[in-house]
This record gives C-alpha cells, sequence and structure tokens, in this order.
C-alpha cells in the first residue's frame, strides 16, 4: 500500500538509523580516544553519513511529521508532506533522546 511504499520517510526509523550510527561511532572509541588509527576512515564515512541524513532531515522542514514523501519538480527532488499524515505524534518524541545521545558522541577525527 502507499502509506508504507518505499518513497515515504518515516521520522521513527530515521532516529533508528541514528542510534545505529551513533553505537558504531561509539564502538570504535575507548575513552575518547579511536581504539585503532586504522578506524579514522571508517568513522570519518559514520560521521558523514549523520551529518548527511540529519541535513536532509532539517532541510526537508518536515522532521515532526510522521512521515514525509519527495517530489520530482523541475528535475529536483524536493521534500513533500506525504498526504494524510499528522503533525506531532508521541513516538516524535523519542527524538529529544536521539539528538542527547548523539550530542554525547566523541569528536569526528580529523
Amino acid at each position: 500500500d502507499i502509506y508504507h511504499a518505499p518513497v515515504t520517510v518515516w521520522g521513527r526509523e530515521v532516529n533508528l538509523f541514528f542510534l545505529g550510527l551513533a553505537k558504531q561511532i561509539e564502538t570504535a572509541y575507548d575513552d575518547g580516544q579511536l581504539k585503532d588509527k586504522s578506524l579514522r576512515p571508517y568513522v570519518k564515512v559514520l560521521f558523514e553519513l549523520l551529518n548527511r541524513t540529519n541535513e536532509a532531515v532539517l532541510g526537508s522542514g518536515l522532521k515532526y511529521n510522521e512521515l514525509w514523501s519527495y517530489k520530482i519538480d523541475e528535475g529536483k527532488l524536493l521534500p513533500a508532506r506525504y498526504y494524510n499524515t499528522s503533525d506531532m505524534q508521541l513516538w516524535n518524541l523519542t527524538d529529544i533522546a536521539v539528538q542527547f545521545r548523539l550530542s554525547q558522541l566523541p569528536e569526528k577525527p580529523e
């Protein structure tokens, strides 16, 4: 059905993705330092994925919607409100916990 189609973005799943990236980043560190210098490129990619995804969510302007979709307009992929979505729902509040978890991450390696 279209409500669960691959053209929808669900805020809850985005938050789960963020938590998964956070866990992978954190496992590469011990006391704020990379466990192994060879992990540096891997961790940099994880941070880049985290930042790019967060920028896309913020750029959509639909962060707190239950779900959203995208449309193609003049050759550009643009975020679009899903036609029968509700705005704030209780599970959206998990974003507060996710943002706290992300704020606890170590610094991105140079």
